[in-house]
């Protein structure tokens, strides 16, 4: 990770990153930039799940706008779970490939 601001990591940070690495597998990246709502909503949605994943700021890191084109995607968000794709805010899709929200 390059710097403070891209720091998703909220297991490592907890000392408990195996155990959720261990909960969901699949590598999960999410392709955000600021002041994108949707973003946000992405982002908490795999945060109230514990699911931990990489963002990619497209604002910060061009690289990220280039494998965006590669994939063949314009907008953001996009996550990518594995080999997969959920473009934008599809709460569907997203609790298809991580599950309902915990009852707390």
């Amino acid at each position: 990770m390059r710097g403070a601001a891209v720091q998703p990591r909220t297991a490592e940070s907890r000392g408990d990153e195996e155990m959720e690495q261990d909960r969901y597998p699949l590598h999960v990246v999410v392709y955000t930039e600021p002041g994108s709502v949707a973003c946000e909503q992405v982002k908490q949605f795999l945060r109230a799940r514990h699911i931990h994943f990489d963002e990619k700021n497209i604002s910060q890191d061009l690289s990220a706008i280039g494998e965006l084109r590669q994939l063949g995607h314009l907008t953001v968000p996009v996550t990518r779970v594995g080999t997969e794709f959920i473009v934008g805010y599809d709460h569907d899709a997203l609790e298809r490939h991580f599950g309902a929200a915990p009852s707390g």
